[in-house]
């Protein structure tokens, strides 16, 4: 059985315990939405042949390319001079970052050598709250740390299971089929071209995070909804003070540009930071955008039609 199979999980051949695909479309008025996820994860896990193993940060380009498996097309991505190009163009808002957020800042570099992931990791959960608050705390954007993901690809008739735990993923809940958004988090280093650490690595790594994310969506829209409509996934890597976006649509993986650093000035201080800017308007326009084409957005007026409409503006961003 090869990875497209595994991954799609043969209706003809699989069966849960209360029967096959069609059995649960009738069930699915009767069943709350928790058993229906729980049912669908439990369909995916299913597999008839013992698969290898292979973690997210091994993934090459001929994984992510591979046509059984993540099938990505990463033309725009995949050459760090292609990479510096922005294909993924936002319409970004002005913001301004809080005194707090400014002065944690200021503290942080008095007092911590940002030299590994954890002292990353401390920025990086500073800099997410605050975006969230300039968006407005919502039911539908919540941050899960450490969240399991999978996914089976196939590459020189091996089939290869990836599984690892996403630093920080942003959505409706930990389940990866309500997350939009994936960050990976890495040791900021000190050189001429970028601030991460295994720059190529993380790139790939966090690509292979948030391809598994949009299509664990879109298996997901397919057998709850009855539908093959799908919404963008986005991802970062970051260093706390080193922020790289990219998005994932339709199997296409588009660059927001060279690496955002976030700077101070002479004196250390971050008060007039375009970096700090920069990053919180590219996370608050994701967390927007979310909300806007999120299936469980809290907005009442979230119809079929505006959710489409949304998602046709969302998509000029890339080119």
């Amino acid at each position: 059985m090869d990875a497209n199979i595994i991954n799609n999980v043969n209706e003809s051949e699989k069966q849960t315990e209360i029967g096959t695909y069609q059995d649960i479309s009738l069930l699915m008025d009767e069943m709350d939405e928790n058993l229906l996820i729980e049912v669908f994860n439990n369909i995916l896990k299913l597999s008839s042949k013992p698969a290898e193993s292979m973690e997210f940060k091994c993934v090459k380009w001929s994984h992510l390319k591979s046509k059984k498996g993540f099938q990505l097309d990463c033309d725009r991505v995949e050459e760090e001079g292609s990479r510096m190009t922005r294909t993924f163009i936002p319409d970004l808002e002005p913001v301004s970052p809080s005194y707090e957020l400014i002065g944690f800042l200021d503290e942080f570099k008095e007092t911590h050598i940002n030299d590994c992931e954890a002292s990353a990791r401390v920025v990086i959960d500073a800099i997410i709250k605050e975006a969230m608050k300039l968006t407005g705390n919502s039911p539908n954007r919540k941050i899960c740390l450490e969240n399991n993901v999978s996914w089976y690809s196939e590459f020189e008739k091996k089939v290869l299971k990836h599984e690892d735990f996403i630093d920080y993923t942003i959505g409706s809940d930990k389940e990866p089929t309500c997350c939009l958004l994936a960050i990976e988090a890495k040791r900021e280093i000190k050189k001429m071209k970028t601030h991460f650490e295994n720059y190529e690595e993380a790139i790939r790594q966090s690509i292979g995070y948030a391809a598994s994310l949009a299509k664990l969506r879109r298996k997901a829209f397919t057998l709850f909804e009855n539908s093959k409509e799908e919404t963008p996934v986005f991802g970062a890597i970051s260093t706390g003070f080193s922020w790289y976006f990219f998005a994932i649509d339709d199997d296409v993986v588009y660059s927001g540009g060279p690496e955002i650093y976030i700077n101070h000035d002479k004196n250390r201080k971050f008060y007039n930071s375009e970096g700090l800017r920069t990053v919180l308007q590219w996370l608050v326009w994701i967390l927007k955008t979310m909300r806007n084409i999120s299936p469980r957005s809290p907005l009442e007026d979230l119809t079929i039609d505006l959710k489409r409409e949304n998602l046709m503006k969302i998509r000029k961003c890339f080119k």
